[in-house]
């Protein structure tokens, strides 16, 4: 199962968003979130949820989620785990893994990504979902989500 769904948010918010996590000192090293082999895999940078910019704008995007009429038909959400921003700059990457059953003691069947910038803004960086002995490469527009089973095998190709 994979979905794709174009315009989560507005440009507005996305500006607004990006605004909010432009300070360098509000992003830490991404391995703190990372459970067991993951966290050998994982070389990327978290903005830190504690940051009053950072925590109202996770608290706009998972509105905008819950709100969604597409991802409520698609994934019936209950609520949202850890919801985070990544941030791969040049060298970085997040190797092959899967997303944990549960985080913060609720159960999570479903990962998703929300593209905040544009591809053609970086180099790199794609989403790698494998799927059926398949790779499937997502490099979506801003404002666009895709969602996938978290026990799918996706990695993040490294930032070029």
């Amino acid at each position: 199962m994979i979905f794709q769904i174009d315009n989560v948010l507005t440009q507005r918010s996305i500006d607004k968003i990006l605004e909010s996590l432009c300070s360098l000192d509000l992003w830490l090293d991404g391995r703190g979130t990372a459970k067991g082999r993951a966290k050998l895999a994982k070389v990327n940078l978290q903005a830190d949820p504690k940051n009053a910019g950072v925590y109202s704008s996770l608290n706009e995007i998972k509105g905008a989620l819950a709100s969604n009429a597409m991802l409520k038909a698609i994934a019936f959400p209950a609520e949202f785990s850890r919801v985070l921003f990544s941030r791969y700059d040049i060298g970085m990457s997040y190797g092959t893994h899967v997303d944990a059953p549960y985080i913060d003691n609720t159960r999570s069947d479903l990962s998703f990504t929300l593209f905040l910038s544009d591809p053609e803004n970086y180099d790199g960086g794609e989403l790698v979902i494998e799927r059926s002995g398949k790779e499937h490469r997502v490099k979506l527009s801003a404002r666009s989500l895709i969602v996938y089973q978290s026990r799918t095998l996706h990695r993040v190709q490294q930032v070029t």
